[in-house]
């Protein structure tokens, strides 16, 4: 049977989309030292609740507005 990591998926998605580095789950703070180890996190997880699919963000990028 598969670990469910659903709910780290979420917690990492939701600092990713708060720009934040510290993430809390189940009474743990983890806090990384850059957004890309988050997504490193992030993509690990998502790998581990899906071996048969591949998902991956390879980099983060931003974009100005004038």
């Amino acid at each position: 049977m598969a670990t469910d990591y659903s709910s780290q998926i979420t917690a990492l998605e939701t600092a990713l989309a708060n720009g934040t580095l510290t993430v809390s789950h189940k009474g743990r703070t983890t806090t990384y030292k850059s957004t890309q180890d988050l997504i490193n996190a992030l993509n690990y997880f998502k790998k581990q609740s899906s071996p048969g699919l591949r998902f991956k963000i390879s980099k983060l990028t931003t974009s100005s507005r004038s």
